[in-house]
């Protein structure tokens, strides 16, 4: 019996350690894939999915920023995924798809190619390359292959197998999104409205001589989509490429169509669409928005032309893609936001944008020391009048109507049901000189005289953006660090 109860004992305390132990591993696991800090959670993301995509986009951070999966949404009902990570070369992209199309098999995979000729595999690349995706039977396999073709020695295979050696140091560099998914509506893409104007990429002829396992890691590609019925296009994003990366780029596309695969070239003079690269690019390697939307529509007339693809925008088992695409609206308020120099500017972008989001508008203390015209045309646009500005307080506004509001006095307690279910509670107590704001745990008291503003997305649950004008400071838009 004593026995029983010490085994009993053993056993509770394995369980328990190794519960323990997938708690702390599930927080300092890899998540981030390093793509220009765009992608937050991006595997969680698209394991959450359990519908069928249509088109899966793989490569480095190229892919990333330059197939802008909302767009093929919102103009073609195509249902995309990007699964990318910074500085991706050929062995990691096939890992990708290895693994990825377990669990959802696309019709149509786009390759995108930047780093397709390169195997120099540096630790993060490779760790982003082959510890993001949750561990699974095809792993060992994948990594003793890998060790095998790059010479890794025993100590590296083993952290690499068991991950915990690897992953165990992160505590240093542990944020929120490691324990919270705050991008859980992104699809991959990773949106910039930065322009800096760059050289056209070189034009050469030349080609440069492609890496063994370059090699060997697109024939595996094209294997597996092969096996798995999967169409396979390669394309290469457009940059601000040198002469020996045109050379080599071009070494690839003449192995990609040799081998029969379609190859679009986006730098190539057969190019389907015009990049201006005095304003195309966020800098010399990558899109921005607007020359991401001039590939992302030629990609989506390729394929709409070549293939058949269902039209999902009626469907609503893909409500996902209608929140990532307010999601990534989302930004391009944000980014407007962010630019405003002043309160009348940030008010009136909030009035231009009529998808319907929460503005939580806080006046305080002394908020018309420096006159009406600071504040007032600004908040009659958003729906605030004079007479509700002369009383000053706390005011919830949307589609250009006050929805609640604090009564005009010294005490009060207001609640506000928002109406994704999110508690909004704001209250004043005798002698405090401030209200009290808090939406859920988020606390958006104000603290100085002047106007505060939280701007809500309801639909996705979460803050686009909060700042606050001190008008003893100025007129100046600021945000709390």
């Amino acid at each position: 019996m004593k026995k029983h109860k010490v085994l009993i004992e053993i056993i509770i305390f394995v369980v328990l350690l190794c519960l323990m132990m997938a708690g702390c591993y599930n927080v300092l696991r890899y998540k981030d894939t390093g793509d220009l800090g765009g992608h937050g959670r991006l595997y969680d993301n698209y394991y959450d999915i359990d519908v069928p995509i249509d088109v899966m986009v793989y490569g480095a951070s190229h892919a990333g920023c330059t197939v802008d999966n909302s767009l093929l949404w919102k103009e073609s009902g195509i249902a995309s995924f990007t699964l990318s990570s910074g500085a991706q070369q050929a062995f990691g992209t096939y890992y990708y798809m290895k693994d990825s199309f377990r669990h959802n098999k696309p019709k149509i995979a786009l390759v995108e190619t930047a780093l397709m000729g390169t195997d120099e595999p540096e630790d993060d690349t490779l760790y982003r390359s082959t510890l993001v995706p949750h561990f699974s039977a095809s792993f060992v396999p994948y990594i003793l292959d890998f060790a095998s073709r790059h010479d890794l020695d025993r100590e590296t295979v083993e952290e690499l197998i068991l991950r915990m050696p690897i992953v165990h140091s992160r505590y240093t560099e542990l944020a929120r999104g490691d324990v919270v998914n705050e991008t859980r509506y992104s699809l991959g893409y990773i949106g910039d409205n930065t322009v800096t104007p760059c050289e056209p990429p070189a034009v050469t002829d030349r080609r440069e001589p492609l890496p063994e396992n370059a090699v060997y890691y697109m024939d595996r590609i094209m294997e597996l989509c092969d096996k798995s019925g999967v169409q396979l296009v390669f394309f290469n994003a457009p940059f601000s490429a040198t002469e020996e990366e045109r050379a080599l780029q071009n070494s690839v596309r003449d192995y990609i169509t040799e081998k029969g695969y379609p190859y679009i070239g986006f730098m190539d003079e057969d190019s389907p669409c015009a990049i201006d690269y005095g304003t195309d690019l966020r800098e010399y390697s990558h899109l921005n928005n607007n020359g991401a939307a001039k590939v992302t529509r030629a990609l989506a007339e390729y394929m709409l032309a070549n293939y058949e693809l269902t039209d999902r925008r009626d469907d609503p088992d893909y409500a996902l893609w209608d929140l990532h695409s307010r999601f990534m609206e989302d930004r391009e308020l944000g980014y407007a936001l962010q630019a405003a120099p002043d309160p009348a500017t940030y008010l009136y972008t909030l009035a231009a944008d009529t998808r319907g989001c929460t503005y939580i508008i806080s006046l305080n203390g002394f908020f018309n020391a420096l006159g009406d015209d600071l504040l007032l045309p600004g908040l009659n646009a958003v729906g605030i009048d004079a007479a509700s500005y002369a009383l000053g307080g706390v005011y919830v506004v949307r589609n250009g109507q006050i929805v609640s509001a604090t009564p005009a006095a010294e005490e009060y307690s207001v609640y506000y049901a928002m109406e994704n279910d999110s508690d909004l509670n704001i209250w004043r107590n005798a002698g405090d000189e401030f209200a009290t704001i808090k939406l859920d745990a988020t606390d958006l008291s104000p603290d100085k005289n002047g106007i505060s503003v939280a701007v809500y997305d309801e639909s996705c649950s979460y803050l686009i953006d909060s700042m606050y004008v001190d008008v003893f400071l100025g007129t100046d838009v600021r945000r709390d660090e």
